[in-house]
C-alpha cells in the first residue's frame, strides 16, 4: 500500500526552512522523508535512499501524524 504525505504551502516552507538550519543529522533525516513522501516516493525508496528499514519510515511517519 502506497501511503502519501500532502503538505500545505506553510508546512513545505517550514520543512525547507528546518532542513536548512538543522543541525542534527538524525532529525535531518527524518525532515527529507517527509519532504519525499510529499514528492511521492514509496517507503521502499525513501528506506534505500536513506538506508533505513521501511518499518522505520513507518514509525517516523507515525510520530509525525501523531502531532
Amino acid at each position: 500500500m502506497h501511503v502519501t504525505l500532502t503538505l500545505s504551502k506553510d508546512d513545505l516552507s517550514n520543512l525547507a526552512r528546518a532542513m536548512k538550519e538543522e543541525l542534527n543529522i538524525k532529525i535531518y533525516r527524518r525532515l527529507q522523508m517527509l519532504n519525499w513522501k510529499h514528492l511521492g516516493k514509496t517507503n521502499t525508496e525513501i528506506a534505500k535512499l536513506l538506508s533505513v528499514r521501511s518499518e522505520t519510515l513507518t514509525g517516523w511517519l507515525n510520530i509525525y501524524r501523531s502531532k
